[in-house]
């Protein structure tokens, strides 16, 4: 039987076999509090929950891959007996492979945050092209994020949302500033250039794996629920869902701001003009919920809207 104290070292610890009794249930406690960031209020419940069972036994190996620090894997039973050699081998075992796993885990993860931060920049100079957009697209994947909470979305869904808000105007890096700042209307093939900026952005995210579920939602954010958008003029609910959250975001954040051709509309008329685009533009259910979200504009600037 080994005991365990609140100074036993993290990295270095195995703990073959313990007695859980109220001494090592609050020494574990100490323990894990130190060493885990807040996992030892957990641990003491399961801790406690083997207790109400008159007893138990614990093994805990720390979890570590090339010199990094990963947690533990703590095994925990009611058994009155301790692991023999055999089962003490198999536990250690089974933590190098879930440290390998969770090592994998972190760097696909770090990777892939690594690239994240990377586009972001890349995304904050598309923005910072035209003084007009700077921080436009954070603020539309802020709104997006509302409006997919509100759906219900999960976790790994709104993260994505994320994303693809983040990224829906990458396309836009090839345009020249003397478009996007333009003051008056485009000419027809100015127009053409611009409209090609969702295709654009969907060829440059596609060719990359962990981004292929946001390639849709970037291609198709200028698409409206009655078919007159762009680029492939698809309708209702054949437009991606988060391709129709984007469409909400965005559009909110244009005329919520000033743009080189007109001033940024008063907060009352922008909130009329997306629910008079509800059905038109918008997807319907998608414009009751935003104005539920009782967002508020970012100017007080005053100009009338010119007809829907």
């Amino acid at each position: 039987m080994e005991a365990l104290t609140g100074s036993s070292s993290a990295e270095g610890a195995f703990i073959s076999d313990a007695l859980i009794d109220d001494e090592t249930t609050v020494n574990l406690s100490r323990f894990y509090e130190g060493s885990l960031g807040g996992a030892g209020r957990s641990f003491r419940g399961i801790a406690l929950d083997v207790l109400e069972m008159e007893g138990g036994h614990l093994a805990s190996v720390p979890l570590s891959s090339d010199g990094r620090y990963l947690g533990a894997l703590v095994i925990v039973w009611s058994e009155d007996r301790p692991l023999d050699n055999l089962q003490k081998q198999s536990v250690q075992m089974l933590a190098d492979q879930v440290a390998v796993a969770l090592q994998s885990i972190l760097t696909r993860e770090e990777k892939e945050e690594n690239f994240i931060g990377i586009l972001r920049a890349l995304t904050r100079a598309i923005d910072a092209k035209s003084q007009w957009t700077l921080g436009h697209s954070e603020r539309v994947a802020d709104t997006a994020i509302l409006l997919g909470q509100r759906l219900l979305m999960e976790e790994e869904e709104l993260r994505l949302l994320r994303i693809a808000a983040i990224l829906h105007d990458v396309g836009k890096i090839g345009i020249n500033e003397t478009i996007l700042d333009k003051p008056g209307k485009l000419e027809p093939l100015e127009y053409e250039t611009m409209r090609k900026h969702p295709q654009v952005g969907a060829e440059i995210l596609q060719g990359i794996r962990s981004f292929e579920p946001i390639v849709p939602a970037v291609r198709s954010h200028h698409e409206r629920w009655d078919g007159q958008g762009y680029p492939e003029g698809l309708a209702g609910e054949a437009i991606p869902l988060w391709a129709r959250i984007i469409a909400v975001a965005d559009v909110w954040d244009a005329i919520t701001d000033d743009r080189p051709y007109r001033l940024a509309f008063e907060e009352s008329e922008a909130l009329a003009f997306m629910e008079q685009q509800g059905g038109r533009m918008f997807d319907p259910r998608l414009i009751r919920i935003f104005r539920e979200l009782g967002l508020r504009s970012r100017s007080a600037s005053k100009v009338s809207l010119p007809p829907p």
